[in-house]
């Protein structure tokens, strides 16, 4: 009878050991829909695996050495511990909001508008140039700017937060998604701004 009990208990970890093996590290339980779920979820893998994730921008905006500066500033001092896909979102935003034109006609009005990002609000802003969070952050200004791609799920995206902090315009019907920490929005209450 032990011999029997010991030959299932051998079997089984034999089949545990092979199913690990021939794993191939795909997460299954990972959302697999569209880049904006039921759950309003996007994340890398999904955004990565979607061939029609992006698009290219069919109407420039005009911009120069300054505002490119701007832009990867912003993207840092937002996003700097963000994936590469929330340095990106944080940029489209950015970039949506100049074509809104509310906060501005340039990126760098946009970028400096009075209290629209936190971190334009301090005195000191210390960069360092050599991070890899920098060389990252300027890597999406370029992205967005030269290359003119655009997440397609964030079109509209005028705001985000922090997925930390429940601001008071937050509006849920207008929520399209959440990219790493940040959650995004077309709209917000009481704004009739759109794009």
């Amino acid at each position: 009878m032990i011999i029997h009990s010991f030959r299932w208990y051998f079997i089984s970890a034999f089949v545990g050991i092979f199913v690990y093996i021939q794993h191939d590290g795909t997460n299954y339980g990972a959302p697999h829909r569209e880049l904006v779920d039921s759950l309003n979820i996007i994340t890398p893998a999904i955004a990565e695996t979607k061939k029609d994730a992006f698009e290219k921008e069919t109407k420039p905006i005009l911009y120069n050495r300054k505002d490119i500066a701007c832009l990867a500033n912003n993207v840092y001092f937002e996003a700097a511990n963000e994936p590469m896909l929330g340095k990106v979102a944080v940029a489209q935003v950015t970039i949506n909001r100049v074509k809104n034109g509310h906060w501005g006609d340039t990126i760098c009005d946009v970028v400096h508008a009075k209290d629209q990002f936190s971190w334009t609000n301090r005195d000191k802003h210390k960069i360092e140039h050599d991070s890899e969070q920098y060389r990252d952050s300027v890597s999406a200004a370029k992205k967005i700017l030269s290359n003119r791609q655009r997440l397609r799920a964030l079109r509209h995206a005028l705001f985000y937060h922090a997925d930390y902090v429940q601001p008071n315009w937050a509006d849920r019907s207008q929520r399209v998604g959440k990219i790493g920490a940040h959650v995004f929005y077309n709209g917000a209450k009481g704004s009739s701004l759109s794009l």
